[in-house]
């Protein structure tokens, strides 16, 4: 359908509430990528972290080591079917408006893996929106702290294709 649409295959494949790698679903996921499209063509989200990087961010680590753990071996299985994974994973946090998301981006880039790939919603809320997804309160506050975020400057920036994972 993507393709359909957009008239060209996907650059990055990730699944709601990061399905994709669980033990059940996984498999049936990278053989279907690796199949359908050519080796290292595909970018595919790993939501693991080292524990001692998600531990040094302090926001959610219970969430965020619930999700690695879920996903461990998903990086292997990825590497083995020739598709590229993120290296360092963050943006694990709670679904909460009132939070300064502003300083939650500051600390997802805290102890950065050398493809780091930070998770986030940003978007403006709508009717449809609502109606189709039940945790939009966070997305305006979200976008709001990407559009006036200023990286630091020895944060490399790199677009997926310059990863080279």
């Amino acid at each position: 359908a993507f393709e359909e649409a957009l008239g060209r295959p996907p650059d990055f494949v990730d699944g709601h509430q990061h399905v994709h790698v669980l033990p059940g679903v996984r498999r049936a996921v990278l053989d279907g990528l690796a199949r359908r499209y050519p080796a290292g063509s595909v970018y595919v989200r790993d939501p693991a972290d080292r524990v001692s990087a998600i531990r040094a961010r302090g926001v959610a680590v219970g969430k965020a080591l619930v999700i690695a753990g879920l996903a461990s071996g998903f990086r292997t299985a990825a590497l083995r079917r020739e598709l590229r994974v993120n290296r360092g994973f963050a943006g694990v946090a709670p679904f909460d408006p009132a939070r300064d998301f502003a300083a939650d981006l500051a600390r997802f880039l805290v102890c950065p893996g050398p493809a780091h790939l930070v998770m986030c919603h940003p978007g403006f809320v709508d009717d449809e929106l609502e109606r189709l997804d039940p945790v939009v309160a966070t997305r305006p506050v979200e976008h709001a702290a990407i559009a006036a975020f200023v990286p630091p400057s020895d944060l490399p920036l790199r677009r997926l294709s310059q990863l080279g994972v």
